[in-house]
């Protein structure tokens, strides 16, 4: 009987598996990141995530010297989530591209800010629209390459 080798990429699946179990298990949007001794975190949104690397911020991440004292934050609209550059000097990233405003954001979204990459998730139900309580329009994404 022939032993095949172990699925390479087995860790990053059962990871990943083990992301998305808890985040639809606390059925809320939420940002999953690892800080650099490779702990979990898994980060509600609630109204709105601050983030920076100064420790008032709602996600701090002070490991990170290439993240900005007030980088960014993640608000929810009456028409889903968005992302806002707090003029960072270094930018935030979704999916890869810069975000020189604000950027809507879609479940399973990869945002980076400095040398840190975390995953947005918001699974069904998690960003209920308020349409019938406000109006509006949820901004484009604006970005620069």
């Amino acid at each position: 009987m022939q032993v095949l080798p172990a699925f390479p990429q087995q860790g990053v699946v059962r990871h990943i598996l083990r992301e998305r179990v808890d985040s639809d298990r606390c059925r809320a949007a939420v940002v999953v990141v690892h800080d650099p001794t490779g702990r979990q975190r898994v980060v509600p949104l609630g109204q709105e995530l601050r983030i920076g690397r100064l420790p008032d911020n709602g996600l701090a991440l002070d490991w990170d010297g290439n993240v900005s004292r007030r980088h960014a934050h993640i608000t929810r609209t009456a028409s889903g989530w968005v992302l806002v550059d707090d003029s960072s000097r270094n930018g935030c990233y979704v999916n890869g591209e810069r975000v020189t405003d604000q950027s809507a954001l879609h479940d399973g979204d990869v945002l980076r800010f400095g040398d840190t990459v975390m995953l947005f998730r918001a699974p069904a139900g998690a960003d209920v629209s308020r349409r019938s309580e406000e109006s509006g329009s949820l901004p484009r994404p604006t970005t620069r390459g």
